[in-house]
């Protein structure tokens, strides 16, 4: 199954439960420094593989912050930025 599939599939279901949104955190019950498997339902859900962020899916829109994922990248990739934008 396609993460467009996946989408469609649990904006069926929210339509069906009458959720306006749903909200996927980056993080198990127990607030583990590492996910176990089970609990990465971002990458499940989405694909998005970074190590921090939280997804929000509602029938017009789907996308995560990842703001920490964006700092560790800006930071170590700096040189690499074209910044005269």
């Amino acid at each position: 199954m396609k993460y467009i599939e996946k989408l469609a599939s649990i904006r069926q279901e929210m339509k069906e439960k009458g959720v306006d949104a749903y909200i996927i955190p980056s993080s198990d019950p127990h607030i583990s420094e590492y996910l176990p498997d089970r609990y990465k339902c971002i990458a499940w859900t989405s694909g998005f593989t970074g190590s921090a962020g939280t997804l929000a899916i509602t029938q017009d829109f789907a996308g995560y912050g990842q703001i920490l994922d964006i700092l560790f990248k800006l930071l170590n990739n700096w040189k690499e930025l074209d910044l005269n934008w």
